[in-house]
């Protein structure tokens, strides 16, 4: 049986609010169920704590071999290192399709 199609959303930690990232979220879960996709939200906090290891590991469990496209909404993360960088990594760590609300890429 072959895997479901899956797509990686990157918020910070507060996009369940009912804001900006949670208008974002639900858009994106709808859009999703409309294809039959499923969505995995990863969080990210929302400030610049030094939990770097820990909330880079959270990045890391993306894979191209569990999603199969990922939207981020890069305007919101904070993270250890720059935006950036995470795009770079996220890029040519994973080469499925990548999505970013907020900032070129």
């Amino acid at each position: 049986m072959p895997r479901r199609r899956v797509i990686a959303l990157l918020i910070n930690s507060a996009g369940l609010r009912d804001d900006y990232q949670g208008h974002l979220c639900r858009g994106v879960d709808q859009a999703c169920a409309e294809r039959d996709i499923d969505l995995w939200v990863y969080a990210a906090r929302i400030d610049w704590v030094m939990a770097a290891g820990a909330q880079l590991e959270v990045f890391r469990l993306l894979s191209s071999r569990r999603v199969d496209g990922v939207i981020m909404a890069a305007g919101c993360i904070a993270a250890a290192h720059s935006v950036n960088s995470l795009l770079t990594d996220v890029k040519t760590r994973l080469g499925v399709p990548l999505c970013v609300v907020g900032q070129t890429c």
